[in-house]
C-alpha cells in the first residue's frame, strides 16, 4: 500500500496529489540529506522567508513528506496565522480548527493534531480564523511546551513561518527551535535585504541551517534542465557556506 492511499482515521488531512518533476524531487532529497545532517538535535525546524510568494510554503509541505518517505514521524506546523497559504495544499483545510484555537485555549492539541493520507505525517494547521494578535498567540508559552513534547514523540517537527521581512512571528518561533531554513527565490531578493533577514532571524539564537534558493530558471543561467518550472528548487547552501543570493 503506497503512503498515499493510508488510511488513518475519518479525520486525517488528505493532501493534493504533488507533481514534482525529476529534478525538483532530486533537490527535495538533496534538501533532507542536509536537514539529517545537520544533527540528532536538530528536530524543530522554522521555516521562512524575506517575502511572501518565494514558494516557502510549498517548500515547507515538501519537505515534511520527503522525510516521511523515509519513514521518519514527522508534524508539520503552519504557524503563519495572518495569511496562511498551507491550507490550499490540503482538501478542506480552510474549514478546519488551528493552531490559533489552540494558543487561544479553543481547542485541545487533540483537536488540531490531524493525521493525512502520508504515512509518518501529521498536521497542525494555522486555522480558520485570522487572531488579532499573532505575535502574542506565538509568544504563548504552551507552544514550547508542546514543542518539548513532540521532541519525545516525532523525529522532525517542520514549522512553517511567515516571511521575517514582513513580519517578527519567524523570529519569535526560531527562540523554541533547533535550526531555521530560508527559502528565497532566486533573482528577486536584494543581497541587503536578504542579510538583513539572515540578522534578524540570526538575532533570535536559532542556528540557520541554510537557504533554499528557489524558482531557478536554469535556462537563463547557460544549463538545460527541461522546459522551466516555477517551482524548481535550486541548490540548498548549507551554514558553512552563507551565500545569500539576490
Amino acid at each position: 500500500m503506497s503512503s498515499q492511499e493510508y488510511d488513518l482515521s475519518e479525520n486525517r488531512i488528505i493532501i493534493k496529489d504533488r507533481e514534482l518533476s525529476y529534478d525538483v524531487n532530486e533537490e527535495m532529497k538533496v534538501l533532507r540529506t542536509n536537514i539529517q545532517f545537520s544533527g540528532p538535535d536538530t528536530k524543530v525546524i522554522v521555516m521562512t522567508s524575506c517575502i511572501g510568494g518565494e514558494g516557502k510554503s510549498t517548500t515547507s509541505m515538501n519537505l515534511a513528506i520527503a522525510l516521511a518517505e523515509l519513514h521518519k514521524k514527522v508534524v508539520l506546523i503552519d504557524a503563519d496565522l495572518r495569511k496562511s497559504v498551507m491550507a490550499t495544499n490540503v482538501e478542506g483545510g480552510l474549514h478546519k480548527k488551528g493552531l490559533a484555537h489552540f494558543l487561544a485555549g479553543q481547542a485541545p492539541i487533540a483537536e488540531v493534531l490531524l493525521p493525512t493520507n502520508i504515512r509518518g505525517l501529521n498536521v497542525i494547521l494555522a486555522g480558520n480564523v485570522i487572531p488579532p494578535n499573532p505575535a502574542e498567540l506565538l509568544s504563548n508559552p504552551l507552544l514550547d511546551k508542546t514543542l518539548q513534547i513532540m521532541r519525545n514523540n516525532y523525529d522532525y517537527i517542520i514549522i512553517d513561518a511567515p516571511p521575517l521581512g514582513l513580519v517578527v512571528d519567524a523570529a519569535i518561533l526560531a527562540r523554541v527551535a533547533d535550526g531555521s531554513v530560508i527559502v528565497m527565490q532566486s533573482g528577486e531578493i536584494k543581497y541587503r535585504y536578504a542579510q538583513t533577514v539572515k540578522e534578524q532571524l540570526a538575532s533570535s539564537g536559532c542556528k540557520i541551517l541554510g537557504v533554499v534558493l528557489n524558482k531557478v530558471d536554469y535556462k537563463k543561467q547557460g544549463r538545460y534542465y527541461g522546459k522551466y518550472y516555477g517551482k524548481y528548487y535550486g541548490k540548498y547552501y548549507g551554514h558553512y557556506y552563507g551565500h545569500y543570493y539576490g
